[in-house]
Formats: structure tokens, C-alpha cells, sequence
């Protein structure tokens, strides 16, 4: 009886917000609407835009708009300006209805077709690929994009750790016809979000718990020394076995168990970080996987699998996805499953169908993976994060940050010609106050071969000793390395850095936050020695072609012994960047060349930015990157973004205070 009443009461209210809507319409402040219990509020946004500014350049259009704040890039597909806000509601706010007002509307005919948006550049092997149009969209005679606006709703911890819902409102002033070659553009619109606030926070409000620990019981003693360290610190932590976990908590399979396990954790203790502990269970030969979905049973903590597939030249068919563990709640609080349509494949998106999962994304939660497979390394780990954080840094070391790049990609179709790879690493150093760069960058090779990326290079850099290194170029499991200068046929002879290099790797306790920029599958821990020996033709995409490799690049520099990382941000599968100049793709307001404003060099951005901006934790940094990059680049309007922001990988301690106590 409840139920019905309830109801009825939500359809009357519906009702009564329908037959206000013509007043909502034509206000820009927000409007309450109440009837019997029911809320109903309305946010507007109006704005005017001026005509649009053409730019040609005797074979395609670009397009300007004066407050436009990005562009709607995907790739092939017609560039066009949009302007975009996100909006802070309190967690669990609910959408109830969107709609627009638009005025003052024209077209115009245009000499050239739209310059269609940058395909990305695979950062695997260089690839050269140039804005190819869609041919299909480009002679459909229909409008693109196909609405006016677009609105995306997502949950997750803002800036300053805070449980909020964020509506990203995407308002499209240009639209065009490609058969046509007219557009129709818009001066004045007003977008209205009608909502629903929670009554009541179901979060929990009592004592707290900063950090969980999760691990199998093999490692629990060993572990004990970390969660004592971390008490007295400050980070208040404690462990759960996932023995515990599996035989406590329901899901599909093991991984499904531990995300519903720290649900509750947030629930019952507002958990703000998650150490995952464990990898394979042996560095021999492990299985990387049971089924599509996830691999468990040789797995000390186990892994869940992607199932995306990009539209790319070079697609990976699922990759490990660590953010799974992340995203905890979509934008009205309810249990992000990554599997909407419930057909019992997790986080689909395949290149050609039309069975697509509806992901949150955003970090509820931020979570580092220590993935060790036996107790030797546990302790060795531990040992590193108590001695960093408890030993007084040494600036004379510490204030160095080690940069290493070359020139990776042949951009002279696009009349560039930049060593991408230098330039991203100088954009990234750009936001580190009070360091001293150290540039092992291919150009230096005419000037000071000392100052190139040689493996001998890298490795007295490193034992030198440095805060912060970072790899921009290629990679696979097992190796980085970089090119020189115009020579894109085979990587810098003698050059980079493998796993088979760390033995000569002696930098004791001086140990550095590690970023691998650029480098496809440095971050892939799947790998065991007899799996890749075996996997010469890449059935199993290990990625390594037969090279024996025991383990990941990302995972040896941290779990190394006497030396090594302490931290390292990578990537398990293929990344992208978008070469040339097309404009201001990711709307800050400064036109920067295209590989600073997309893709996987703009999510790096965002985790230095984080980090030169002070602040104390390293998971804030890795978990809040992702956080800004939906914001620019909604992960569910392209596969390209979704990958990107799904394939993260942090070896690491999230709740690391960078730079240590002392």
C-alpha cells in the first residue's frame, strides 16, 4: 500500500512539473517546485553566442565560437565548437528532466567541408595516421551532431574528497550538414535541469576509517607492519582478507565481490582509499585470465577485464581495469555494476554492435594495486613506503625530476614536425615548482650524448638519485624506448630501459615517483615468464611476442629491491595521442599544439597538475585525474576517452604522502 501511495505521489509530481515548465523555461536561476513531499528543482544555464568565426585554409573549414569551451572531437567526424559546464550537486541527486530553449537561429553556407576531428595516434609503434573523414556521416544529408545538447551524469569525490553527483551540460551552438555544406547555428540558448535532491545521505556519518587494506591471508602478518606505521601517521587503516570477502559478500564472480565489499566499506567506515595487495601467484606461469570478465584463480587478488574494443588500427580486445574498483556509484548513488544491460560482459563496448555498458567512471574511492606474488616482496614493499615516508628527504636529490624523451612519432603530414615526446615532457615539468629538470632527451644528441636517452644515461640519472622520472615514447611489457630525431624505422639503439636493466639499478632509499607517459603495456601485470615465452604469435596479448618477460616494467621499478620506485603510473594497454594543431580541443582557453589537449598526454596533465598544485596524497593525484579528464572528455561519448580513462594503472600506496612526513 506504502509503495503505491509513493507512487502516486512521484507521477503527481511529474505531472505538476510538466504544467510548470513553460515558467522554468525563461528563468537563470534555480526554481524550487513542491507538491506533497515531492521537490523538484530547476537549474538553468543561458547562453548567448555570437556568429561563428570561418577559417579556411583552401581545403577545410574551421569553425570558432567566442564562448565556446571545447570541441567535439571524434575522430572523423566534423570539429565543431561546444561549450561545456560541469555542475556540483550533493551526491545522489537525481535528474528528473532536461530541456532547452534555443532563439536567434541561422545558417550559413559553407565554401569547404567542416575539417573533420584528428584520428589518434596509436603510442605503440608510431603509426602515422592523418584526419580522415567519415565518409558515411559526411554524405548522410543529416545534422551533426544530432541534438542540440548533450547531458552526462556521473558520482564521485571532488577535489577536496567529497562525495558529489556532476552533471555535464554540453551545448552544441553549430550544427551541420555535411551533404549541404550549410550549417545552423544558435545565439541564444537555454538549457534546464530539473532535479531531485536525496532526502537524506546514506553515507555514513560516524567514526572513520581512512584506508582498507586488501589482501589474501599469505600476506596478512606481513602486512602488519605497514597498517601500524600508517595509524601512527595519521591514515587510519585497517586489513580485510579476501577470504573473508568471498565468503561474506555476493557477486558474479571474485572481483564483483570485493567492489560490493568496499562499497560497504564506504558505507560503514567512509574509506577514502583501497590498497589492493597481490598479483599472479607466481612470476613462472600464471593464467591472465579465467574468462573474459576477470582473472582469479592464479591471481592473489584478482584482476577485472575490460571488454572495449576501439575503433583503432591497433585495438586491444579487453585490458585490465583497475578503476572497476573505483567507481563504486553512478551519479544517483545507486551500485555501478559495469554491466548495465546485464548480459554478463563488463564494461562492453565493442567496435562494431550495439551492446554498450553505461559506465559512471568517476573514482569514488582511490585505489593503488601492490602487485606482489609472494611475501618477499610484501616486505620489501612495506619497508620502502615506511622508510619514504619516515626518512627526511634530501632536496639536493629529491628536487630533481628526471625527464626522458625523443622524438617517437613522423608528424610532417601535419606540418609540425615536433619531437612530441620532449614537448610533453617539458609541458609536464611546467607544473612542478622548485625542481630542476634533467633532460635525457634525443635532440640533446648533436650537443651532449651524455644528455640522450642511452640505457647507461638513464641509469646514473636514477642513481644520482631523483623525486620524480618520466617516460614519454614507446613501449611493451617488458621495455620503454624512444627514437631519435626523424628516424621513426627502429627505436635508439642501446636506448631506454627494460626490466632485464635493473640489476645495475643502485639508488637505495633515494626513490622516485615514476610516470611511463608514453608507453603501451608498460603497466600490463599479467605477464609471467612461460606464458609470454610461449605466446609467440599474441593469441594471448601479452604483448611480448615470445620474449620471456617475469614481469611488467611498471611493477619491477617498484617492487625492486635496495633501489627502484616507490610509485609508478602507467598503462596496460595501447594509448593515443592526437598529433598536429586542429585548436583548442579541451577548452581551457589556450589553443596548445593537439598532443597537450587530448588523449593520454592531457590525463598525465592532470595528475601533475594535481601533484604541482600541493597536493599531500598520490592517490588524490591518480584518482583525481581521471575526475578531470571525464570532465573535459566524457568517457561514454567515445570509445577513444573510455579507454583512456578506463586503463589507468597506479603501483602504489594511494594514501603516499608525497615527499614523506619529515
Amino acid at each position: 500500500m506504502k509503495k503505491k501511495f509513493k507512487l502516486i505521489t512521484l507521477i503527481f509530481c511529474i505531472l505538476f512539473l510538466i504544467s510548470s515548465l513553460s515558467t522554468a523555461l525563461n528563468t537563470s536561476e534555480s526554481t524550487t517546485l513542491k507538491n506533497k513531499g515531492c521537490t523538484i528543482e530547476t537549474k538553468s544555464l543561458d547562453i548567448q553566442f555570437m556568429q561563428p568565426e570561418i577559417i579556411t585554409d583552401e581545403e577545410y573549414i574551421q569553425l570558432n565560437v567566442d564562448v565556446a569551451t571545447s570541441c567535439l572531437c571524434h575522430p572523423g567526424q566534423p570539429l565543431i565548437p561546444i561549450y561545456q559546464k560541469t555542475i556540483i550537486f550533493p551526491f545522489g541527486t537525481k535528474v528528473i528532466d532536461i530541456s532547452i530553449d534555443k532563439s536567434d537561429i541561422h545558417s550559413i553556407s559553407l565554401p569547404y567541408k567542416i575539417l573533420p576531428s584528428p584520428e589518434p595516434i596509436i603510442h605503440e609503434n608510431g603509426v602515422k595516421q592523418v584526419s580522415i573523414m567519415n565518409e558515411e556521416l559526411y554524405s548522410s544529408g543529416e545534422l551533426y551532431p544530432t541534438n542540440w545538447y548533450r547531458v552526462t551524469t556521473g558520482g564521485g569525490l571532488d577535489k577536496n574528497n567529497e562525495r558529489k553527483t556532476f552533471v555535464t551540460v554540453q551545448l552544441f551552438p553549430i550544427r551541420y550538414n555535411a551533404t549541404t555544406n550549410q550549417i545552423i547555428y544558435v545565439r541564444d540558448m537555454t538549457i534546464n535541469i530539473n532535479y531531485q535532491e536525496p532526502q537524506e545521505s546514506f553515507l555514513f556519518t560516524g567514526d572513520t576509517y581512512d584506508m582498507v587494506i586488501i589482501a589474501p591471508e599469505i600476506f596478512a602478518s606481513d602486512l602488519q607492519p605497514l597498517i601500524t606505521h600508517k595509524n601512527v601517521v595519521g591514515v587510519t587503516t585497517f586489513l580485510k582478507k579476501t577470504e573473508e570477502i568471498y565468503n561474506q559478500y555476493s557477486g558474479i564472480d571474485k572481483p564483483e565481490k570485493i567492489k560490493y565489499f568496499i562499497k560497504d566499506a564506504i558505507e560503514t567506515w567512509d574509506i577514502h582509499y583501497v590498497l589492493l595487495v597481490g598479483g599472479l601467484q607466481s612470476v613462472l606461469y600464471g593464467n591472465p585470465r579465467d574468462d573474459a570478465n576477470q582473472g582469479s584463480k592464479d591471481w592473489h587478488l584478482p584482476v577485472r577485464y575490460t571488454n572495449l574494443v576501439d575503433p583503432g588500427s591497433f585495438s586491444d580486445p579487453g585490458f585490465i581495469s583497475d578503476l572497476y574498483f573505483m567507481d563504486i556509484y553512478d551519479g544517483e548513488g545507486q551500485f555501478s555494476s559495469w554491466d548495465s544491460n546485464n548480459n554478463g560482459i563488463f564494461a562492453e563496448w565493442k567496435q562494431f554492435g550495439s551492446n554498450k555498458d553505461i559506465i559512471d567512471f568517476y573514482p569514488d574511492v582511490y585505489v593503488g594495486r601492490l602487485a606482489c606474488r609472494n611475501t618477499w616482496e610484501v616486505k620489501n614493499i612495506v619497508n620502502k613506503i615506511i622508510t619514504y615516508e619516515t626518512t627526511p628527504i634530501d632536496s639536493s636529490w629529491y628536487n630533481r625530476m628526471v625527464l626522458v624523451g625523443g622524438d617517437s612519432f613522423d608528424d610532417s603530414r601535419f606540418g609540425t614536425n615536433w619531437p612530441e615526446d620532449e614537448l610533453i615532457c617539458d609541458k609536464l615539468f611546467s607544473y612542478m615548482e622548485n625542481f630542476e629538470a634533467i633532460r635525457l632527451f634525443a635532440s640533446n644528441r648533436d650537443i651532449d650524448n651524455d644528455l640522450t636517452p642511452l640505457t647507461t644515461n638513464i641509469l646514473r640519472e636514477l642513481n644520482v638519485g631523483c623525486g620524480f622520472i618520466v617516460f614519454a615514447g614507446h613501449g611493451c611489457p617488458y621495455k620503454w624506448v624512444t627514437n631519435w630525431p626523424g628516424e621513426f624505422d627502429k627505436p635508439i639503439e642501446n636506448g631506454g630501459i627494460a626490466i632485464f636493466d635493473f640489476p645495475q639499478l643502485h639508488n637505495g632509499d633515494k626513490l622516485p615517483i615514476c610516470c611511463i607517459e608514453g608507453g603501451c603495456h608498460n603497466s600490463l601485470f599479467n605477464v609471467s615468464l612461460l606464458t609470454t615465452l610461449f605466446d609467440r604469435d599474441n593469441s594471448r596479448h601479452l604483448m611480448t611476442y615470445g620474449i620471456p618477460t617475469p614481469e611488467c616494467l611498471g611493477w619491477s621499478f617498484v617492487r625492486k629491491n635496495s633501489g627502484g620506485a616507490i610509485a609508478c603510473f602507467g598503462y596496460p594497454s595501447c594509448t593515443y595521442l592526437s598529433p598536429g594543431e586542429t585548436g583548442d580541443l579541451n577548452g581551457d582557453g589556450y589553443n596548445e599544439p593537439d598532443i597537450f589537449e587530448a588523449w593520454r598526454p592531457y590525463m598525465v596533465q592532470q595528475y601533475y597538475k594535481i601533484i604541482g598544485n600541493g597536493t599531500r596524497f598520490l592517490g588524490d593525484a591518480a584518482g583525481g585525474a581521471v575526475r578531470n579528464y571525464i570532465q573535459a572528455f566524457p568517457g561514454m561519448n567515445s570509445q577513444f576517452d573510455a579507454k583512456i580513462i578506463e586503463q589507468v594503472i597506479f603501483f602504489g600506496d594511494p594514501s603516499l604522502k608525497i615527499g614523506g612526513y619529515s
